[in-house]
């Protein structure tokens, strides 16, 4: 009777909770709505399998199945916008509402599209690939991290921005580029100078010896006087062995590649800014024994930027030009640090099948070079003439300008900095780039680039005899002048060919640099039919 009645309570306990649950899950039913749909080809109307379905803003989705329905249940009511994505295609979304114990049907159909709205990254032969199909290490700077800097200059824009690179000064020189270095350092002796493309085009990026002479080795770099922020869309950093599959021996220490604006369709946006300001020292060391001690003065930079954008959907400009002045902190330093930057951006398209891309930028770069030579700075340095005392074992400052010398490195000599009446470097720098896009059918693309890089730098060192016994000893008066120019250029073509399987792509890309290597490009390359593989060269 006993085990009978147990047995009873134990039913009615499990046939409770049973229509307990029953009861929430139709509640939670009649309360929570849902989103179903289908997600089909705009043009061929095909589903599409495997397409991510995703509520905005939300971490809540769905993925197609093979017939490329979905699903998305328990949504509380209200509104919702729908986003399906789908590599190949652009991005579709859809605003709709759902009520509670509904379900909301919404279709969605993807336009297929050559450049898809992830994050792509252009690889070593100009072609745009999504990010993560990479296997290389890539980085990249965009638009908005480049608009929004306070310093545009190229190195100024990587240093602190890119995981694993390292930018720095070499030295003080007015005008220096920073020395930049992606996966620490390669090579004792040899350079480590990453190798620079703008818009499909390879730059000089070896530092300038025409300044050299007298200097201890002292050089500007390439990135100094190549282009400025305002006139950059966006940079990418390759690095990692596969850099050197892409680039050959030379991408060993990295590859910056960028792109330049080119405009957009609307209206023409005016941009005008300028910047005034003055740098002054907190701490000056004053000689109160001696006339004409203090060596320092408040230095002025001014900087003045102008640019128009616009276009319409045939034809879109960017251009913009920036003016630069400053002064160096020591008094003598008279040649000022000025910089000129004009460049321009065009975008036309021709037809549904081919446009063009053309882009200018020229840079005028003039400053000065107070440290003559970096094996003696440590001895003409204001800070290694101020710790000697002037009486000790007649030893005379060179802040005592004419008078009889004891030391050399410490007294007048032909290292004088703020006594060198000028010693100025200019570089000038014009760069052309041209690129023509041509597909004939959506699985077939071609692109043809050339360009033109050209540097000239000018540098002078003039020694005057300087005032004192010791000039005579120590001063010279010759002026020594040294020029150098580069003038290459470079054309690559580019064939991509689109291999669809299963509604989806495989990237092949050929180029003059991997046609170098076409048994063992060829061995890396998808396995696409011998009709599919085209190999141009150009001498």
């Amino acid at each position: 009777m006993r085990a009978s009645s147990l047995h009873k309570i134990i039913f009615q306990l499990y046939l409770c909770m049973l229509i307990a649950l029953t009861a929430g899950v139709a509640r939670a039913q009649t309360t929570t709505g849902e989103i179903r749909g289908v997600v089909i080809d705009a043009l061929s109307k095909e589903p599409l399998v495997g397409a991510q379905v995703s509520i905005k803003d939300t971490k809540i989705g769905a993925a197609t199945n093979i017939n490329g329905e979905f699903a998305i249940r328990r949504l509380q009511p209200g509104e919702y916008t729908v986003v399906a994505r789908y590599i190949g295609y652009r991005t579709a979304t859809k605003t709709v509402s759902v009520t509670a114990g509904g379900s909301t049907k919404v279709d969605l159909e993807l336009t297929p599209s050559a450049v898809q709205a992830d994050e792509l990254i252009v690889t070593g032969q100009g072609v745009a690939t999504e990010k993560r199909k990479l296997t290389t290490a890539v980085e990249t700077i965009g638009a908005d991290r480049i608009d929004g800097a306070v310093n545009k200059s190229l190195d100024r824009l990587l240093q602190g921005n890119v995981p694993g690179l390292t930018a720095y000064l070499p030295s003080g020189l007015p005008g220096v580029g920073a020395r930049i270095q992606t996966r620490g350092v390669k090579s004792a002796l040899g350079s480590t100078n990453p190798v620079i493309y703008v818009d499909g085009v390879r730059v000089d990026n070896s530092d300038n010896f025409a300044g050299a002479f007298g200097r201890g080795g002292q050089v500007s770099s390439a990135l100094a006087d190549l282009l400025v922020g305002d006139n950059i869309e966006r940079i990418e950093i390759i690095k990692g062995g596969a850099a050197s599959t892409l680039y050959g021996s030379d991408g060993a220490n990295g590859v910056i590649q960028i792109f330049t604006k080119k405009g957009a369709a609307g209206e023409a946006k005016w941009t005008i800014g300028v910047n005034v300001g003055a740098d002054s020292p907190e701490l000056r060391w004053l000689y109160e024994r001696y006339l004409e001690t203090n060596y320092f003065q408040t230095p002025f930079f001014q900087q003045y930027r102008l640019g128009v954008t616009g276009g319409s959907e045939a034809l879109s400009y960017n251009i913009n030009a920036k003016a630069q002045d400053s002064r160096g902190l020591v008094i003598g330093d008279r040649v000022p640090d000025r910089s000129f930057n004009a460049a321009a951006g065009l975008k036309a398209i021709a037809s549904e099948k081919a446009d063009v891309e053309v882009s200018a930028s020229v840079t005028r770069t003039q400053f000065g070079n107070p440290l003559l030579n970096n094996a003696f700075n440590a001895y003409n340095s204001i800070e290694t003439e101020a710790r000697l005392h002037p009486y000790v074992l007649g030893v005379v400052r060179r802040l005592d300008v004419g008078t009889p010398e004891r030391l050399r490195f410490v007294q007048d000599s032909l290292f004088q900095q703020w006594l060198i009446p000028e010693n100025p470097e200019q570089v000038t720098r014009p760069i052309l780039t041209l690129n023509l896009n041509y597909a004939p059918i959506k699985e077939f693309t071609n692109r043809f680039t050339i360009g033109i890089d050209y540097r000239y730098n000018e540098a002078r060192d003039i020694i005057p005899v300087n005032p004192g016994e010791a000039s005579t000893r120590w001063g010279l008066s010759t002026e020594v002048r040294a020029t150098s120019h580069k003038l290459p250029w470079r054309t690559q073509v580019t064939t991509n060919c689109l291999n669809w399987v299963h509604s989806q792509h495989k990237l092949l890309s050929v180029s003059k640099d991997s046609a170098k290597r076409p048994e063992k490009f060829l061995q890396q390359a998808p396995k696409l039919p011998p009709a599919h593989v085209i190999l141009i060269t150009l001498q």
